[in-house]
């Protein structure tokens, strides 16, 4: 099959798993048994966070488990879900790859992450706003060019949060994969709701209220180091304030909201020669309700295997 049609066909699925949760609840089950998992992630200050899912009976938590990292940072410890066999080294023998953090998952960042096959050639094909149960969601279809094969991710807009990782098969267990997340109900004490992180290009600066607001075009990192700005969507966000510790402007990170302001006014092309900030990527990270401006994340995802032994990938 043509890559052209497979990522045709992709996003026709897409448009319907992503876009119309109702009518994917609405197909026929086929007769089978259905029971729940409950897959346990991140303790810290939010006590037992949790994920139950409803599945077919013959699926069940893998004998085997993805390899850690070993505290090499950033990492948890993913859970494999088979409908038979076992992981053995291979989350595409999975049905579902669920990993949790105690502060935020990347919806640009595989569940899995270097534990897939090996492979130096990935990109992120669509992107869309779903639902994790009744949680807001991002949804990513991501391509392996090495092996041509697709899987798709939702990752849940919370604090902690979740990801459900699941290789596309083109059949039926791709509908009970989209089911399962649909119905899946996520908890844990101190839960919160809402981004954490953001990119984009800056569009508009504005003060008001006592705050400077900054608006952006929302764009999405893909695997293979480039933005997606396919689909763009405005948002506008109050910046959180800060004083002056020196670096700006030559590093926009450590300028204040204020000079922000100051050197956007420059508009795009300043007539001091001074880089300009309208229209410039940008990252996003909120803490306590606030943003603060950053650099976008940029880079290309490469995966080596997993060798069933602790690393960094």
């Amino acid at each position: 099959m043509s890559h052209r049609l497979r990522t045709t066909i992709v996003l026709l699925v897409t448009l319907f798993v992503g876009f119309a949760w109702l009518a994917v609840a609405m197909v026929p089950a086929r007769a089978a048994t259905m029971h729940t998992l409950t897959v346990h992630f991140g303790t810290w200050n939010y006590g037992d966070s949790r994920v139950e899912l409803t599945v077919p009976s013959s699926w069940h938590v893998s004998r085997t488990a993805p390899t850690g990292q070993c505290g090499c940072g950033g990492d948890y410890d993913p859970v494999c879900i088979v409908a038979s066999g076992d992981y053995d080294l291979n989350p595409n023998n999975c049905e579902l790859v669920v990993g949790g953090n105690i502060s935020e998952q990347l919806s640009d960042e595989l569940v899995p992450g270097w534990r897939l096959p090996k492979c130096d050639d990935w990109t992120t094909t669509y992107e869309a706003h779903s639902q994790v149960g009744l949680r807001p969601a991002e949804y990513r279809i991501f391509l392996d060019r090495c092996h041509e094969r697709q899987s798709e991710q939702w990752t849940s807009l919370t604090t902690p949060s979740i990801s459900i990782w699941h290789p596309m098969h083109w059949d039926y267990d791709d509908t009970l994969a989209a089911n399962a997340v649909h119905m899946a109900h996520l908890s844990g004490r101190g839960m919160t709701q809402g981004r954490t992180d953001q990119a984009g290009y800056v569009r508009n600066m504005f003060e008001h209220d006592g705050g400077v607001y900054l608006t952006i075009d929302r764009a999405v990192a893909s695997l293979n180091g480039h933005m997606m700005n396919r689909y763009p969507t405005t948002y506008t966000y109050r910046l959180r304030p800060r004083k002056y510790y020196g670096g700006c402007p030559k590093f926009f990170v450590n300028c204040t909201p204020e000079q922000l302001l100051t050197i956007f006014a420059k508009g795009l092309h300043p007539a001091d020669g001074s880089r300009p900030f309208a229209g410039r990527l940008i990252g996003l990270g909120r803490s306590t309700g606030w943003w603060g401006v950053g650099e976008p994340r940029r880079w290309k995802f490469e995966s080596t295997g997993d060798r069933g032994q602790c690393g960094c990938g």
